[in-house]
């Protein structure tokens, strides 16, 4: 068998921003070009589930995809498509379905269709009838790969369970690969001296906790073994991670300011506050940091001072709220025993709050 190259993505959930709108519909369609482009260098194009939202989708987007789908298969690409929960769990309102997707071949109920490039075998499923599968490899030589919208588990003994694929599974499929869509973190799987299969994650982020580079993977097959499989980066926006320590930090307002500057205000930040904090932050920091960049989040891991954990704890009107404020105002008031006993075993310092703080998206 000659060699064949091979693209796998999932997961670009095309009109998301209707109901997410942290990234537009427009550098989502940039991403997608993009990875277009790279598949045009390939033999076979494999779409692994959540192309688009199409309850959401609107009849002159569902053009523009199958005008770049179009395009690739003009070029001699071929295009599989498997599709996940974003096509397939919609009520009735939804105008369009996996039939207006153009592609060379959709799979979809323990499907197998035979690639024209050579001994290439696809199997597929759709996430409903995952847990029902009857696909097993055909007695044909060749590179059989399994298109699957679930999860992997090569460790458990079970049989298919939700969304997920396991050691008896495996066994019982054969495959030479499993290419993997629903999960937004890219993972390779491998066993000795094999790669087993592979998730390529969304190439562009869905949610503000999918930060760095995203991915497509390439790979090339030949004399039915991957001699070559990469990740390319391919995202238009990019979600930047950082952990900032407080410990030095005086005010709320000291804190927006060293945030600003380290952060890049073109990206979306994902920042998780760390050390001791010994200021307040009200709602002066979050007025402060609304709208400064294009999207921002903060996790507050810091452990606070005695009296930041008693002044931020004991606001509102829940049990806990009004625990802390008897607790202050007896502190207040000169119970040095019970200030002995909390600055002895240290309990303000134990006390993080490991909570959303801000989200600006």
């Amino acid at each position: 068998m000659a060699a064949v190259t091979i693209l796998l993505t999932s997961d670009i959930h095309f009109a998301i921003e209707r109901i997410n709108p942290l990234i537009s519909s427009s550098e989502r369609f940039s991403t997608f070009k993009k990875i277009i482009s790279l598949a045009k260098e390939h033999d076979i194009f494999l779409i692994v589930g959540d192309l688009v939202e199409l309850p959401f989708a609107c009849e002159e987007l569902i053009n523009e995809i199958n005008k770049e789908l179009q395009s690739l298969m003009d070029s001699g690409t071929e295009v599989f498509f498997l599709p996940g929960r974003s096509e397939l769990c919609f009520d009735c309102r939804a105008k369009f379905s996996v039939d207006d997707i153009k592609t060379t071949g959709t799979l979809r109920t323990d499907d197998v269709i035979k690639s024209s490039k050579g001994n290439i075998f696809l199997y597929g499923t759709a996430p409903c009838n995952l847990n029902r599968t009857s696909l097993t490899r055909l007695p044909d030589k060749g590179f059989h790969i399994g298109m699957f919208y679930g999860d992997f588990d090569p460790n458990s003994e079970k049989k298919f369970s939700h969304c997920s694929i396991s050691r008896s599974d495996i066994k019982n499929m054969n495959f030479d690969f499993y290419a993997l869509g629903g999960c937004h973190i890219p993972r390779l799987f491998r066993i000795p001296e094999k790669i087993l299969g592979a998730c390529a994650g969304s190439p562009e982020a869905c949610s503000i906790d999918e930060t760095g580079e995203r991915f497509v993977i390439s790979m090339t097959v030949n004399s039915s073994k991957i001699v070559f499989i990469k990740r390319i980066p391919v995202n238009t926006i990019s979600i930047q991670e950082r952990t900032f320590d407080c410990s030095s930090i005086k005010s709320e307002m000291e804190l927006a300011d060293q945030l600003k500057e380290i952060s890049n205000r073109d990206c979306i930040n994902y920042i998780r506050l760390s050390g001791t904090r010994s200021f307040l932050i009200t709602d002066s920091f979050r007025s402060e940091m609304t709208g400064f960049f294009r999207g921002l989040k903060i996790i507050d891991n810091t452990k606070r001072d005695l009296q930041v954990l008693l002044t931020e704890e004991s606001e509102g009107d829940s049990l806990k709220a009004r625990f802390y404020g008897t607790l202050k105002d007896r502190i207040i008031a000169g119970d040095s025993l019970l200030s002995e006993i909390i600055e002895k075993d240290k309990i303000a310092e134990s006390f993080s709050t490991g909570g959303v703080l801000f989200c600006d998206s």
